[in-house]
């Protein structure tokens, strides 16, 4: 008789590893507040020539992942810069700062992609497992599904196996959405300004600290064409 290692079968329904992970995000993440000092940084082009550069120190106040409240942000030092001469003056307003960074914290603010609520929009296919942080990580796939006359994303969850948290995405405005989506990323236009999205990608990650995933890093790219 030869006595094997005990063998762990785990699902592969995309749709069961993301759900079973939002219910556990009381357990993996973080149910104290906490406070983190970060680094932000948002800089604007025109034709391909800075514009515009604006960079600070910050403590952000973090609630809770159970909890409903916004976190806060307090600037500790800042500088910003701007290069006037380089650019033609449009007068437009784009959703962006402190705030809407902020707020890509996919965690605490949940996208359609991973809202239950929104999960037949999309179409999900476990694509591999690689490992992310020494830890082996599912990498889920998703697109939103041809019909669907909606805002919504495509790009990749990551899933750690262990403890099914999610530790980051990468994702962007669906190619079959971005005629529906320039409103939701422009706050005010001048007349006879034509403004279209051509592209919005992010990416979010979580680090794994003191037995709890953390917010770790945050990145957005917004580019638009006007006439």
């Amino acid at each position: 008789r030869v006595q094997i290692r005990e063998i762990i079968v785990k699902p592969l329904d995309p749709i069961y590893i993301l759900t079973k992970a939002i219910e556990k995000i009381p357990a993996n993440f973080d149910r104290k507040p906490a406070v983190f000092t970060a680094f932000f940084r948002e800089s604007t082009q025109q034709d391909n020539k800075n514009i515009s550069l604006s960079e600070a120190v910050i403590h952000i106040f973090k609630e809770p992942y159970t909890s409903v409240r916004d976190d806060q942000i307090r600037i500790f030092k800042g500088r910003k810069g701007s290069n006037t001469d380089e650019k033609e003056i449009v007068d437009f307003i784009v959703q962006g700062g402190l705030y809407n960074t902020l707020q890509l914290d996919i965690v605490k603010n949940l996208p359609t992609f991973l809202d239950a609520d929104y999960f037949a929009l999309y179409k999900y296919q476990i694509e591999k497992i690689i490992t992310h942080l020494d830890r082996p990580t599912y990498v889920i796939a998703f697109d939103q599904r041809e019909g669907v006359k909606y805002p919504c994303y495509s790009g990749r969850v990551y899933v750690d196996v262990g403890s099914l948290s999610l530790v980051g995405a990468s994702f962007e405005q669906s190619e079959k959405s971005l005629n529906y989506a320039t409103g939701i990323y422009v706050k005010k236009t001048p007349k006879k300004l034509g403004v279209k999205l051509i592209s919005a990608r992010y990416e979010v990650f979580y680090r794994y600290y003191h037995g709890k995933w953390n917010l770790s890093n945050v990145r957005s790219d917004i580019i638009m064409r006007l006439r």
